[in-house]
Parts: structure tokens; C-alpha cells; sequence
């Protein structure tokens, strides 16, 4: 069984994460230009444009870096990337506009829930398939984000809270390192280093 998993994305409080011996860590897209992950969740389609919309202006040449990544596991919903070492196919399934607290298919490996972002399928993706107690988000704040849009805003941090309940029923807890992150106005945050392994276990113990 698998405890901890740290889901590691783009945003400011990434500078936080520090890879530990024995956690899962699962990050999103080009993070290897700053973090190497032991996993990657690439659920863009690879294209010729060296900038997307959405990405910050320090983040050019975004699929160069992700085709170059070699983590233990690349999990995408792409075929594009079949040839990195490592790739793993997954599947997911869009949360209903008429429905978005319903997250019917948490526990189904081959039905991931997909929001508005990629971290909050990584978060399901982290449950769905290795069943951990904990799941502790780094860089995934909204702070600067295409997703700033208030109407896309609101659906994410909805999703996020009903996330952690569901996830907090089935005795996991999904939470984000920093208070300076959005989402910790809608589930809990860690402020306290977390450095060793044994940090992480205090934490299963509040």
C-alpha cells in the first residue's frame, strides 16, 4: 500500500517540493524544467506551437521538455506519447456540468475523473490507483493561471473541495503545502516543513 503521494505542479509553490525517499511523486506536463518527478501526467496533445495559451511566458518549447522527461511512469490520456519510456495509457471521464459534485468514478482506475485542470486528475488518478492516505498537492495555486477566470475559478475550487470529502470518506486526506495556494480557502493546508518521510506520517496523526 502506498501512504503518501505529493502531486507536484507548475504554479509558485512548487519551489516547496524536495523529492523524498519512499513518496510517489506525480508531476504535470513540463515540470521536469524544474522538478524531476518519479511520475508525469500529460493530458495535453502535443503541438507545433512553441507557446501555448495558458502557459506562463517563462514556459516556452512546453513539449520539447515533456517529450525529453523520463520518469518511471508517463501517464497520458495521448497516443502521441507512446514512445517514451514508461508510458502508460489512461482514461478519463469529464465532470458533468449538470453534476460536478458527483464523482461517480473515483474509484475506477479506467474512468478518471477530469476537471478544468490536470492536478485534479493526477489527484484522482493518485487515489484510483494506488489507494494512498494521503495526497499533498505543491504548485497547484491558481494564483497565476489561465484558469483565473472567475466563472473556470469557481468550478475548479468546487471540484477540489468535493474531491477532499469524497477522498476524506474513503480515509484519505487531500491536502495543499502552502496557505498562499487558492485552494487552501476550500481544504486544508500544510504549513510546516515537510522534509523527511516522517513528516509526512505526523501529518496521518492530526
Amino acid at each position: 500500500m502506498i501512504d503518501i503521494i505529493a502531486i507536484v505542479g507548475l504554479g509558485e509553490t512548487r519551489k516547496y517540493y524536495k523529492p523524498i525517499e519512499g513518496i510517489i511523486s506525480i508531476g504535470i506536463n513540463d515540470i521536469w524544467r524544474y522538478i524531476n518527478t518519479s511520475h508525469l501526467l500529460v493530458t495535453d496533445h502535443p503541438c507545433e506551437v512553441k507557446h501555448m495559451p495558458g502557459y506562463n511566458d517563462d514556459r516556452l518549447n512546453v513539449f520539447d521538455v515533456i517529450f525529453q522527461s523520463r520518469p518511471e511512469v508517463f501517464y497520458s490520456t495521448e497516443d502521441a506519447y507512446k514512445d517514451i519510456p514508461g508510458f502508460t495509457k489512461i482514461r478519463t471521464v469529464p465532470l458533468k456540468e449538470c453534476m460536478r459534485g458527483n464523482l461517480i468514478t473515483l474509484d475506477n482506475p479506467h474512468a478518471i475523473p477530469f476537471s478544468t485542470n490536470a492536478p485534479f486528475t493526477a489527484a484522482c488518478l493518485a487515489w484510483s490507483w494506488f489507494k494512498p492516505q494521503q495526497i499533498v498537492l505543491y504548485g497547484v495555486d491558481f494564483l497565476s493561471h489561465s484558469h483565473n477566470d472567475p466563472a473556470i475559478l469557481h468550478k475548479t475550487l468546487y471540484d477540489y473541495q468535493q474531491l477532499s470529502i469524497e477522498l476524506k470518506l474513503r480515509g484519505c486526506k487531500l491536502l495543499t503545502y502552502s496557505n498562499e495556494s487558492l485552494l487552501s480557502d476550500v481544504i486544508d493546508s500544510v504549513t510546516q516543513p515537510l522534509k523527511t518521510i516522517n513528516d509526512f506520517y505526523e501529518l496521518t496523526k492530526t
